[in-house]
């Protein structure tokens, strides 16, 4: 499969809705804006918020696509520019999971971030029990660096979270 990413897009919505009803009970466990009601009224504002983040340079939302098919999202966020550091968060529908998608998504995304920003470090923060996430932090290669007690909140209950790091390299002036 010919893999690639690109910004989400107003045609992605019928597609990624889809994708997330297929996916609902895996990255609902772990998301919890994944619910078994999302449609299209909340794709729509996935949509919006992704575009926004693109005009804007504070955020890129990408759509994973695999033979013309949707396959789920990888995502720079939560940017905090002065410091050149941002999260990298994903999600793939349940079909194309344990496939190598996840890790080609971050691979690509990583590869966007240090070709077009002034990013330094990426963080991977997945709950200690979500294995399929922290499989895909391993298998890029992502720096494990520890547990942090109560760092994620799911459905309102705390969880520990794994912290990785992706780095542009290793000694670098800000």
């Amino acid at each position: 499969m010919r893999l690639r990413i690109r910004p989400v897009e107003e045609v992605d919505l019928d597609q990624m809705v889809d994708a997330l009803q297929e996916s609902v009970d895996e990255v609902g466990a772990w998301m919890s804006w994944a619910h078994k009601n999302y449609g299209e009224a909340e794709g729509q504002v996935f949509i919006d918020y992704a575009r926004d983040g693109w005009q804007r340079d504070s955020h890129y939302e990408f759509a994973i696509v695999g033979d013309g098919l949707f396959l789920g999202v990888v995502g720079i966020n939560q940017i905090k520019w002065a410091d050149r550091v941002a999260n990298m968060g994903y999600w793939v529908r349940s079909s194309a999971t344990g496939k190598g998608v996840a890790p080609r998504a971050v691979e690509l995304a990583m590869a966007h971030a240090w070709d077009h920003t002034i990013l330094n470090r990426l963080e991977i923060v997945a709950a200690v029990e979500n294995t399929r996430s922290r499989r895909v932090a391993e298998k890029v290669d992502a720096v494990f660096e520890g547990v942090q007690q109560h760092r994620l909140c799911v459905r309102g209950i705390p969880h520990d979270a794994a912290m990785y790091a992706l780095l542009r390299v290793r000694h670098h002036i800000c």
